[in-house]
């Protein structure tokens, strides 16, 4: 939707004048699409996880870019002591790609911020600021960004300097792309099936 919104704004069309055809068919098609979200269960209680001391607990956060947009998924992972493992989606976000398109690996550097301060967030708010976290992204030149965490120009420097600030360079990881569950809110899903 931000998309088809991003969309109507750059045609400048006015308040009370009419979408083009192209707008108007994208916007059928997410209206027919989202109502398959009426399905979608996600559980969200975490309390009896996190209270318990005998399991491990581990944020895996993913981030991903398109031409168009961003993004960052938080996962719960859980261990027990008897090695059962469960993961559960704690948080998302995304956003669109600046209107000056900026080069795909410095969108991806914008995907690897709101990934390191959503992991923050998450950690912060959980009153768990130690809790093992492991950062992933697709992106080799990124990933290069802040593992190097070197004298970079203002764009990268100024995003890797808070990265850094907010996670450990050593937590970040490669993750190949088809395995990547941001994927999906930074390219978009079309309906397969209700």
């Amino acid at each position: 939707m931000k998309l088809i919104l991003q969309c109507a704004w750059l045609a400048k069309v006015g308040w009370d004048e009419c979408l083009s055809e192209d707008i108007v068919a994208k916007f059928r098609k997410w209206q027919a699409e989202i109502k398959c979200l009426q399905g979608v269960q996600i559980p969200r209680h975490l309390t009896g996880r996190i209270c318990s001391r005998d399991n491990k607990l581990q944020l895996h956060t993913f981030c991903d870019a398109s031409k168009d947009a961003y993004a960052a998924v938080v996962h719960l992972r859980d261990a027990d002591e008897c090695g059962r493992v469960s993961v559960q989606l704690i948080m998302t976000k995304s956003r669109l790609a600046p209107l000056k398109r900026p080069t795909i690996p410095r969108i991806e550097l914008l995907a690897c911020v709101i990934a390191a301060r959503l992991t923050h967030f998450i950690r912060e708010s959980l009153s768990m600021p130690a809790m093992q976290s492991f950062l992933w992204s697709d992106s080799s030149s990124a990933l290069s960004w802040i593992k190097q965490n070197d004298e970079w120009g203002t764009f990268v420097g100024n995003r890797v300097k808070e990265i850094c600030s907010l996670t450990e360079p050593s937590d970040w990881r490669h993750v190949p792309g088809i395995h990547n569950p941001a994927d999906l809110p930074s390219r978009g899903v079309h309906r397969l099936s209700c």
